[in-house]
């Protein structure tokens, strides 16, 4: 006579047998997890290839996505694209502060030429009026510039717009300013880009005027940042009070040697004052006057 299976040990074996397979994964994924901790965001800061005053910033996210402030003058597009191509061949975002050529320029010839995809464009832009009668040297450029956005996704921001990139957000601190005195400059757009642990504040080349504005509309939370591109260049930007709201730890220069070492203040260069600001404030400086910056965050 042929013995009977025993059925009532099947349930329990079949039931042993899956929680020996989950604890094994459970041990291989934590593994993985420990020998492969998430890439870091990476933050660059481009050296001019000439030897004026610019600025030119990439972000790059921990999947290789791409951020773009300004991009400096149209002879430095040539290095921004080569660098992004390191990374990308396409930009997610591309943020522009304002339209003086040293900031808007490399946009202005990718869009020309298609050197390389350009995802979303954020940016605020007066009337060709506006330019035409407080900024005459560059409407002509400016108009040729809103021709070329023809078509595209551009996004002109206001205060609190808010985009998201791989869990990095991009807040738009303020609206375009209309101000009294260095307009197009205090037109900038201050752009706050914020990540689980660190936040960096990029206040293009926002004058003494703008940066007294921005204090009385923004709260000190908003404002402050771990890191700081510096105003204007780091001359004749925004006043001390500004950056001790900001409380950054570590300041990016986007500055040529010439002016960071003005050392006897030549002309209306005020970078030796902006200097010991940042000095009391205990501020590592990040200076582009000597190579291309580059640091990573979480």
């Amino acid at each position: 006579m042929k013995n009977k299976p025993n059925y009532k040990l099947f349930p329990f074996s079949f039931i042993l047998a899956i929680f020996v397979f989950c604890y094994v994964s459970f041990l291989s994924n934590a593994a993985t997890k420990s020998d492969n901790p998430q890439k870091p965001n990476t933050l660059m800061m481009l050296s001019s290839e000439g030897d004026a005053q610019m600025l030119s910033s990439i972000i790059v996210t921990a999947n290789n996505r791409i951020i773009v402030i300004d991009g400096g003058w149209t002879y430095d597009t040539d290095k921004l694209v080569t660098t992004i191509k390191q990374y990308s061949d396409r930009v997610d975002y591309w943020l522009i502060t304002h339209p003086h050529p040293d900031h808007m320029g490399a946009l202005y010839e990718v869009l020309k030429t298609g050197a390389i995809d350009v995802g979303t464009i954020l940016c605020a832009l007066q009337s060709d009026v506006w330019y035409e009668r407080y900024a005459p040297d560059i409407a002509g450029f400016v108009k040729e510039f809103k021709q070329l956005l023809f078509g595209r996704n551009v996004c002109y921001v206001k205060k609190q717009d808010v985009f998201v990139l791989d869990g990095l957000k991009i807040y738009v601190v303020n609206s375009i300013y209309d101000t009294n005195s260095d307009k197009v400059n205090n037109s900038s757009i201050v752009y706050k880009i914020i990540s689980d642990s660190n936040s960096i504040i990029f206040l293009g080349d926002l004058a003494y005027e703008g940066g007294q504005r921005l204090l009385a509309e923004s709260t000190p939370y908003l404002l402050s940042a771990n890191i700081v591109q510096m105003a204007h260049h780091g001359q004749n930007g925004v006043d001390e009070n500004v950056y001790a709201v900001i409380s950054p730890k570590i300041a990016l220069w986007p500055t040529p040697e010439w002016l960071w070492t003005n050392l006897n203040g030549v002309g209306s260069y005020k970078i030796l004052v902006t200097r010991e600001w940042m000095k009391r404030m205990g501020c590592v400086n990040y200076v582009t006057a000597y190579s291309d910056i580059k640091l990573e965050f979480d």
